[in-house]
């Protein structure tokens, strides 16, 4: 993917909040990709009184694939007599894996799950609108249906995502 530009288009906000709004911005991309296993070089932050932008240099294609374990009951409860226990059998449920899968370390049964990456593409829609409802301003009005709180009445212009192998 290389670069990501997301630009949201406002009404005019007073330029006494954009230092804190850019500041803002800057920091819940980079959180929220890196919530989201979304590997990125930089984010360098752009605004007017009518205009706030970001552009992340370096974001991978997919997302970084993961080793997830989770912790279960101990060996003396997970398994009877050699036999998985109904205690193991529904952990191993509830974490999605089999029974056969889990293993067993320092007296516990854990579960292994290897979650590999999605294409970032997909996570694009829920990542920005995230963002974007994650901004705070120090006044707010709400946003029509969508109940986002944002600094001007009507604030949205417009938001443009931008990715250089996206044809135009």
């Amino acid at each position: 993917m290389e670069k990501l530009l997301f630009e949201i288009g406002t009404e005019e906000i007073p330029a006494k909040f954009m230092p804190g709004i850019l500041k803002q911005l800057k920091e819940l991309a980079a959180a929220k990709m890196q919530e989201l296993r979304i590997p990125f070089e930089d984010i360098t932050v752009y605004g007017t009184p009518r205009r706030m932008a970001f552009i992340a240099g370096g974001v991978a294609e997919t997302q970084a694939d993961v080793v997830v374990e989770a912790k279960g009951p101990s060996v003396k409860i997970a398994y009877v007599s050699g036999a998985p226990s109904k205690a193991a059998q529904g952990f191993a449920r509830g974490q999605g894996v089999d029974v056969k899968d889990l293993v067993v370390r320092d007296n516990y049964v854990y579960a292994v799950k290897h979650l590999a990456g999605q294409p970032v593409v997909e996570l694009l829609p829920g990542l920005l609108m995230d963002i974007l409802t994650s901004l705070s301003f120090p006044k707010i009005h709400a946003l029509g249906r969508l109940r986002i709180p944002f600094c001007t009445s009507y604030p949205l212009d417009g938001c443009t995502l931008w990715r250089p192998d996206y044809p135009c």
